[in-house]
């Protein structure tokens, strides 16, 4: 279990396990900078653009991880709902707008045609506390890996999560991980994908005698959000979650394919804007890496 608290950050579920989806929402204490990168060629997602240095929002307000694929992105205006009952918004003048990024992995015909809606957003935000754990549930709930041969023969994963202190703060990692290719270790070993009756198959042993036709296309996504209080502008964030995805190289063979839709959130709570320090940067630009990778080491079931 982390403590989020001390991050000013509550993370909150809707899961329906008998479904096979479900979404996982993050409400932060106070607006915090963000940024976005988006690898994958096949993504489902929300205000990722608006995300973007140079664009005039610098603060959000909520993120949301969902299954459902892009039907699944309107548990996002729940949790704007919930956020606008509170009065917690961009103030425009004449409304206050909650800004909420979502971000989703395909997970229909999982187990059934059901996907997070507004409702579930809005429960998720509401259940929202400082504690998180590793588990089958939200939007981990009906996530798999290792589907060069079809769901018949993935492997199930769970929410992952990894935590580090470093120089007085604070780094969180936490991911959906829905991949088409397989989890591997520090040492290379498949840990889960492609299961046989005696073992995990390389992904890469198949490529060259795959039928690609019948690859469900656009089908697997590994989505996440980093966290950490070290300081940093909106500019800085965008390059943290660009760098974030090299965890995700370290930990799935093969990544960021044509059938993957990856996407991972960065977020700074510090209320100082940004840290110029290089030597201070590549501290935690390299930690970052590593708690991506331990966090879908985590999702390991």
């Amino acid at each position: 279990m982390i403590d989020l608290k001390p991050l000013g950050v509550r993370a909150g579920h809707a899961t329906d396990p008998e479904g096979g989806t479900g979404c996982t929402v993050f409400i932060f204490d106070k607006p915090v900078r963000a940024s976005a990168s988006v690898r994958g060629a096949a993504p489902a997602s929300r205000e990722t653009d608006l995300l973007n240095p140079g664009k005039l929002i610098r603060e959000i307000h909520g993120i949301v991880l969902t299954g459902g694929s892009a039907f699944g992105l309107e548990s996002a205006y729940g949790v704007m709902r919930y956020l606008e009952e509170r009065g917690i918004g961009y103030d425009t003048g004449t409304a206050v707008v909650p800004i909420v990024p979502a971000a989703g992995i395909y997970d229909l015909k999982y187990r059934s045609d059901v996907r997070p809606d507004k409702e579930w957003g809005y429960r998720a935000a509401s259940s929202a506390d400082y504690r998180l754990e590793s588990g089958i549930v939200g939007a981990a709930t009906g996530a798999t890996v290792g589907k060069f041969l079809g769901i018949e023969r993935a492997s199930k994963t769970r929410l992952g999560i990894s935590r580090i202190e470093f120089d007085g703060y604070r780094l969180v990692s936490v991911m959906v991980v829905n991949a088409l290719g397989e989890i591997v270790d520090e040492k290379g070993n498949i840990v889960a994908g492609v299961r046989t009756e005696k073992g995990f198959i390389p992904s890469m042993d198949l490529i060259d005698r795959l039928d690609f036709e019948k690859v469900r296309r656009g089908e697997n996504t590994t989505i996440g959000v980093v966290i950490t209080d070290f300081p940093l502008n909106k500019e800085m964030l965008n390059r943290l979650a660009e760098i974030s995805h090299n965890g995700i190289a370290r930990a799935i063979r093969p990544s960021h394919t044509p059938f993957d839709g990856d996407i991972i959130f960065a977020v700074s709570t510090s209320e100082v804007p940004g840290e110029e320090n290089p030597y201070r940067l590549l501290k935690l630009f390299a930690l970052t890496e590593l708690t991506v990778q331990k966090a879908i080491l985590d999702s390991v079931v």
